[in-house]
């Protein structure tokens, strides 16, 4: 009826994983310093509004989390959800065909939240197929995110404008392969006070 895991607190670890079908997010994490790793993710969907809020993993706010080879996929709203998560790593982690129902996002990995300076990090990744973005920036900044794979993205394969109210984020290495729209990261600065 809801979530399939839900962890709040510090330093949990979750490891070896398979959740699905949940009406909720798959894996939901609230707190600092939590793992989550060697899992599976899927078909998590959230019927009664339209597939607008089940991730494969969500971590609502939190520092130092660390999400490591996880795979991520046909979620009705996005793959891994970084919200206002700050200081996190994600890794060796695939994303690919989330974004289900009329109000499903469809994000692959959606890194920070808008506003946010959040700092984390997103290395080593793949993410296709998803609905939207492959990875998303979402209005948040301070993210490094580089050697990731992106392709077939419903829109763009690496979506990071950022603005003004956030401090640039920077992407080193990265691929983008038949991505509908590329690629859109547009330089921004602070603005003065």
């Amino acid at each position: 009826a809801g979530r399939g895991i839900a962890l709040e607190g510090d330093h949990h670890v979750a490891r070896n994983l398979v959740v699905h079908s949940n009406h909720g997010d798959g894996i939901f994490v609230r707190g600092n310093h939590n793992l989550i790793e060697d899992s599976i993710t899927y078909d998590n969907y959230s019927r009664s509004t339209g597939g607008e809020s089940a991730d494969g993993v969500k971590i609502d706010s939190g520092e130092g989390n660390v999400i490591r080879r996880v795979v991520s996929y046909a979620n009705s709203d996005d793959g891994i959800d970084l919200w206002a998560t700050t200081g996190s790593l994600v890794e060796y982690c695939v994303s690919f065909r989330n974004g289900r129902g009329e109000f499903g996002d469809g994000m692959g990995f959606k890194m920070s939240r808008g506003g946010l300076d959040s700092g984390n990090v997103l290395r080593f990744n793949v993410a296709f197929d998803n609905r939207s973005h492959n990875f998303t920036d979402n209005g948040g900044g301070a993210l490094t995110v580089y050697n990731n794979t992106s392709f077939g993205a419903g829109w763009a394969g690496f979506h990071v404008p950022g603005s003004s109210e956030v401090t640039p984020s920077t992407l080193t290495n990265n691929i983008s392969f038949r991505d509908t729209e590329g690629v859109k990261v547009v330089p921004t600065s602070r603005s003065e006070e």
